[in-house]
């Protein structure tokens, strides 16, 4: 939570300060728990800050209801993971017995600050 603050995710108000934002919307938050690898390997616990952007509040309108789709640049990488897996299947196939590297970036956090037009 402290890092969606930080980096600009999130605006975190009384609710008292919420109602005096004219077409403000909110989203619903919760906390889920689950695993990750630390840099030595092992799976520890983590807690992951949630929302649900598309909830529907009493106005009837959502978070993404407000985002202007035809603006979006189109998805370039939609069967990126399928390409990964079928490279990953032919390289073992070509080298059986070396290892074989692979990284994953995550590059959602950039994509969290979608600016609105109301």
């Amino acid at each position: 939570c402290k890092k969606d603050v930080r980096y600009g995710y999130a605006l975190l108000l009384p609710l008292s300060k919420m109602t005096t934002i004219s077409n403000a919307l909110m989203a619903p938050m919760n906390i889920m728990n689950q695993n990750t690898i630390n840099e030595h390997g092992q799976i520890i616990k983590k807690d992951r800050l949630t929302h649900d952007q598309s909830y529907k509040f009493s106005s009837g309108t959502s978070v993404n209801d407000r985002v202007e789709k035809e603006l979006l640049y189109p998805c370039m990488f939609g069967k990126c993971v399928k390409r990964i897996a079928n490279w990953n299947v032919a390289a073992r196939q070509k080298h059986p017995n070396s290892r074989i590297l692979c990284s994953k970036i995550n590059f959602k956090p950039a994509y969290r600050q979608v600016h609105l037009n109301h």
